[in-house]
């Protein structure tokens, strides 16, 4: 029987390489798609890892991307869409009264939503044309989707919107045998905030990657009987999410914390929303 074939989006660091190279392990092959090149340490064997050079936010590319990903074993079994940015933009913390408010800045948007949305169509057209039609759609949010996020406010509304369109287009998407769920990690040591964030982040707050792996083991089901499901993956393990008795946060962060966080987030995007377009 052939390999099952994973095409993953934001592939090559953090949470997308880790789960790169827990499928290999597990016998899948790979359509490792991202606009950074793997780093020179990582070494799969080309014979089951193709890799894909493409921004996720642009139509086209994406596009261009699933069809020869689709061409290199025809068939794919499972979207990871995975690829994601931080804010930014900011709003309250820029405000210049001397000045005309320029335009928001919505790359966070076009990578981390519109993106999505077009990787879910995208996979739903080529897996319908899979030997086998059909297949499993794995979008991670975050658990600033769930609880929100004061010093990422378009990363949050993105993550929580990904969480909406997962559950939403989960009942639609089982009639043609495709599932979709959401894993939603809480904070991860990748590259993706500041470092300074990692400096005053409380350390038993952060999620070891083995449980993000975890989670998407869950969800990643080989009978596909999971669908429409939210994940919440943090410190103390893994939580299913029932959105009609929702609970407070499993991570409970102080004060002091929250306003360093604050301060590190503020810095660094006042200076985006500072420079040039």
């Amino acid at each position: 029987m052939p390999n099952p074939v994973a095409l993953i989006t934001g592939a090559c660091p953090g949470i997308g390489l880790a789960l790169a190279h827990h499928l290999f392990e597990t016998g899948w092959h790979l359509v490792m798609l991202d606009l950074q090149v793997p780093p020179a340490e990582v070494v799969l064997p080309e014979h089951s890892t193709l890799y894909l050079k493409a921004d996720v936010s642009l139509w086209s590319r994406q596009a261009d991307a699933f069809a020869q990903a689709f061409a290199w074993r025809m068939r794919l079994d499972l979207a990871a869409l995975n690829a994601g940015i931080d804010d930014r933009d900011d709003i309250f913390n820029s405000i210049n009264i001397s000045q005309q408010p320029r335009k928001p800045k919505s790359l966070t948007f076009e990578v981390n939503l519109i993106g999505v949305d077009y990787g879910i169509k995208l996979f739903a057209h080529y897996a319908s044309r899979s030997p086998k039609p059909g297949g499993q759609i794995t979008i991670t949010s975050s658990g600033a989707g769930i609880y929100g996020s004061p010093p990422m406010p378009q990363y949050a509304a993105t993550k929580a919107g990904v969480i909406a369109l997962g559950r939403s287009l989960a009942p639609s998407a089982v009639q043609h045998n495709i599932t979709i769920n959401v894993i939603c990690p809480m904070m991860v040591e990748t590259p993706l905030p500041p470092q300074a964030f990692f400096d005053v982040f409380c350390k038993n707050q952060i999620t070891p990657m083995e449980t993000v792996l975890q989670g998407f083991g869950q969800l990643i089901d080989p009978e596909g009987t999971l669908n429409g499901q939210v994940f919440e993956v943090g410190p103390t393990g893994i939580v299913q999410i029932d959105f009609m008795k929702q609970e407070s946060s499993s991570v409970h962060l102080d004060s002091g914390f929250q306003r360093k966080f604050m301060e590190v987030f503020i810095d660094r995007n006042v200076n985006y929303a500072a420079e040039d377009v």
